[in-house]
């Protein structure tokens, strides 16, 4: 639930108010809560906050968040874990949530063989979020290209 507040002094920026099941309120400045909105703006339907996430409190955050902020962490969207960021006075820009896990295929357990030692083989899977996914599609004619 988002609740917009007005500031008593007309000069100031008004906030936002996120409530989120199981987690603490939220205040944003009303600048902030529209950096969130920008960035999800280009998402398929247009609808920032499935795509992005909602504003989420973290152990390193306050949870008032001010015009002078440098990142929001988000959480919930189709984008996965992520957080927008900013240095200083420059442009909102999303990132992802670096997830490390220790989950293994079969390929886990394959060594090299006619090695005097095994030799450790390492994989890495990489999830990238797109905003658009349509033009990435591999279709006949780019396969063909592929190969």
């Amino acid at each position: 639930m988002v609740q917009h507040i007005a500031d008593t002094v007309e000069s100031e920026p008004g906030w936002v108010l996120c409530l989120v099941d199981r987690q603490p309120p939220l205040a944003l400045a009303e600048p902030v809560w529209q950096a969130v909105m920008e960035a999800g703006r280009r998402a398929p339907g247009g609808e920032a906050i499935p795509a992005v996430g909602h504003p989420a409190v973290s152990g390193e955050q306050p949870v008032v968040l001010g015009a002078d902020t440098e990142f929001v962490n988000l959480g919930g969207g189709s984008w996965g874990p992520g957080r927008l960021v900013r240095s200083g006075s420059g442009p909102w820009q999303w990132e992802p949530r670096v997830c490390l896990s220790l989950d293994q295929t079969r390929a886990a357990f394959d060594w090299t063989a006619n090695q005097p030692a095994p030799q450790l083989r390492l994989r890495a899977l990489v999830n990238w979020p797109w905003a658009g996914s349509g033009d990435l599609e591999i279709t006949p004619p780019r396969r063909r290209a592929l190969t």
